[in-house]
């Protein structure tokens, strides 16, 4: 497979990095982590692992949307 587990792990992190380092400045970055995140999930004709970085966008996707609430 051309997939593995770790691949977009090096992106996502330093994606989320950005995140907190520009948060502050009254951007909702939510909307494009749920656009990433469901790109994961995306068919592929090869088989595909489950992502690591997954769990890290669902961390940072979870804790977003309990402070839009």
């Amino acid at each position: 497979s051309h997939f593995y587990s770790g691949l977009f792990s090096w992106e996502v992190e330093r994606v989320l990095k950005t995140i907190e380092r520009y948060e502050s400045e009254g951007v909702d970055y939510l909307p494009a982590l749920q656009a990433i995140r469901a790109a994961m999930e995306e068919p592929s004709d090869f088989d595909k692992p489950v992502f690591i970085s997954i769990r890290e966008l669902d961390k940072a996707i979870r804790k977003r949307t309990k402070s839009a609430n």
